[in-house]
């Protein structure tokens, strides 16, 4: 229905452009197909303008879902970032978070030090990002 209504309205735009390019005296067969092209452009884009707000008028109409209650996502008892990055790797407690010089496999990277020049991210901020993208994905 859509490709309808784009080839119906290119075809009376190149027609009306058509028209206007025999209306202007002494005009050549160049002028002519310059203005029914032009117009056959015109009518595209008032086809896919009307149908841009017809697939906004309709999203806007339509109730968003609302989730239930059973679709909501339970809270664990987490354990400690350290426990489950020991039990992660395999390794325990003790030498999961160890503060030991760290050798890159990738001097050339590890010597930019373009990272350090912005200080790291909060706990409670990144916190706050993720539950503003929660709500609105929600929505």
């Amino acid at each position: 229905m859509d490709l309808l209504l784009i080839v119906l309205l290119m075809f009376a735009g190149s027609g009306l452009g058509a028209l206007v390019g025999t209306a202007i005296p002494n005009a050549q067969v160049e002028a002519i197909a310059l203005t029914s092209a032009t117009g056959g452009i015109v009518g595209a884009v008032v086809a896919y303008a009307i149908l841009a707000l017809n697939k906004s008028n309709i999203n806007r109409s339509r109730p968003t879902p609302r989730r239930s209650v059973l679709h909501t996502p339970r809270r664990s008892q987490s354990s400690s970032f350290r426990k489950r990055m020991a039990r992660f790797t395999g390794k325990s407690e003790a030498d999961v978070l160890a503060d030991e010089q760290y050798e890159s496999k990738m001097p050339f990277w590890a010597a930019v030090d373009a990272i350090l020049r912005f200080p790291p991210k909060s706990a409670a901020m990144i916190r706050a990002s993720l539950l503003e993208i929660r709500r609105t994905l929600r929505r």
